[in-house]
């Protein structure tokens, strides 16, 4: 229930919380409840003050990443407003539904039974977050026809937003393609101009890339098609992928500055 809480309060507050950061949070005040219902007597009552004013503003400012007063203040107020809302949801359901009464009665009364409920909501979770990564993956993944001279050959490439690497001496953008995506009857040091450029990533230790130039690239899938001139690709000699999903990652700027700098670019299918 915290965590469900911190979440909507993250997403009414605009709080770019992690995963991690919201399920530290929802633990903090999940371990306090068990030491609220373990004490007795007075020191209740005290623990009690402690998770509205100290518990709940802690957990606030974990997942706001802040401490200045006035936004954890802002994250309080809305936390309570949650937090009566979905408490006062739930207790509507559980008193005037049959689906409600059956959870009360049956399922929260049998601890192995309320297990496995837990467990398979976990597990929903879970499948449900590996889903969206996924997805997420596969709206960047493109087929790209790379063209050297009359030689043409179609690797997988992923658009690689963190990918900024650009040639020092003409400003262009480079993309980054696995050497052992390369045909082994394309020489490209003999059919096209190569130069080296400074990397500090994608897999190049050395500090330097081998960098050639295509005649063309045609990177298209299901919603984008476009085809660029002499475009700068660099050679890395470590996989790019460890699943092998793709072979190239994109420069994002090729997609970004296509139509005005590097080519011809339409918006149907191949």
């Amino acid at each position: 229930m915290d965590y469900i809480v911190l979440s909507c309060t993250c997403r009414i507050c605009g709080y770019a919380a992690s995963y991690p950061r919201r399920l530290l949070s929802a633990t903090l005040g999940a371990l306090w409840a068990i030491v609220v219902e373990v004490s007795r007597g007075a020191l209740r009552n005290v623990f009690h003050v402690c998770t509205y004013v100290i518990i709940s503003t802690v957990m606030v400012m974990i997942i706001s990443g802040t401490t200045r007063i006035k936004k954890i203040s802002k994250g309080l107020a809305v936390l309570y407003v949650v937090t009566f809302g979905i408490c006062g949801a739930v207790y509507m359901f559980n008193m005037y539904t049959s689906c409600g009464m059956l959870i009360t009665v049956k399922i929260m009364s049998d601890p192995e039974l309320l297990m496995y409920v837990v467990l398979t909501l976990v597990i929903l979770k879970l499948l449900y977050l590996k889903m969206s990564k996924l997805k997420s993956i596969k709206s960047y993944m493109y087929k790209v026809e790379i063209c050297v001279k009359y030689v043409c050959f179609t690797v997988d490439g992923l658009m690689d937003t963190g990918n900024h690497l650009t040639d020092p001496y003409n400003g262009m953008p480079v993309s980054v393609i696995d050497k052992r995506a390369v045909p082994s009857d394309i020489n490209i040091g003999a059919t096209e101009k190569i130069h080296y450029i400074p990397i500090s990533s994608v897999g190049c230790s050395s500090g330097v890339i081998m960098v050639f130039t295509a005649s063309a690239c045609h990177i298209y899938n299901s919603s984008m098609d476009i085809t660029l001139n002499n475009v700068l690709i660099g050679i890395s000699e470590t996989a790019l992928s460890k699943g092998e999903d793709y072979d190239l990652l994109i420069n994002p700027e090729l997609i970004k500055n296509g139509e005005d700098r590097y080519g011809i670019k339409s918006s149907s299918g191949r």
